[in-house]
């Protein structure tokens, strides 16, 4: 069960960029943030102190870039508008599943501040924002699972190394139960 504190700090971030993004859409700052981002990568890889807030910085450079990109070439009619697709699925994979239905919520909100074409089609992509939000929680609840498996098959292999194998009853038993884990 995720902390309170965690998803509040999450869904800030993302809402900070797509806020960031609504009011500064431009090419321009797509290109800053983009260069900012790739240098940040590039001199900081072996920082300790970025280690620890790294996801949080990576989508929030990913969200800022993806929207100021949608918002700067038409915002629901925008040909790259798949790319948020992309990120919600990336979202949920690395945050909290709940982070991609906050972020869909909160860029349809912006998204229909920012009408550019007709009703109905700019209706339909947010409508296909929130179809595919459920997919991406699937998706994120099912990595989060797989994820915990191997977290206990590992723990299990090193408490299986700590045993003392003395008789061959004992290494038979081991034997059998990691062929049983590398199933």
């Amino acid at each position: 069960m995720p902390s309170v504190q965690k998803l509040v700090s999450q869904n800030s971030v993302l809402i900070l960029a797509l806020s960031l993004a609504y009011f500064f859409n431009s090419l321009q700052l797509t290109a800053l943030v983009v260069l900012l981002y790739l240098l940040s990568q590039f001199l900081l890889k072996q920082s300790t102190v970025m280690a620890k807030n790294k996801t949080y910085f990576d989508f929030f450079c990913l969200t800022l870039i993806v929207f100021c990109l949608i918002f700067a070439t038409g915002g629901l009619s925008s040909p790259v508008f798949f790319l948020s697709y992309f990120l919600l699925f990336g979202i949920v994979l690395l945050f909290e599943p709940s982070a991609a239905l906050a972020l869909a919520t909160i860029a349809s909100v912006f998204l229909l501040l920012h009408p550019r074409g007709e009703l109905l089609p700019e209706l339909l992509q947010i409508a296909s924002l929130f179809l595919i939000s459920p997919l991406a929680l699937i998706f994120g609840s099912q990595y989060l699972k797989l994820k915990q498996q191997q977290a206990i098959k590992i723990d299990i292999a090193q408490k299986l190394e700590a045993v003392d194998n003395s008789t061959p009853s004992e290494k038979e038993a081991i034997e059998a139960i990691r062929q049983e884990l590398n199933e």
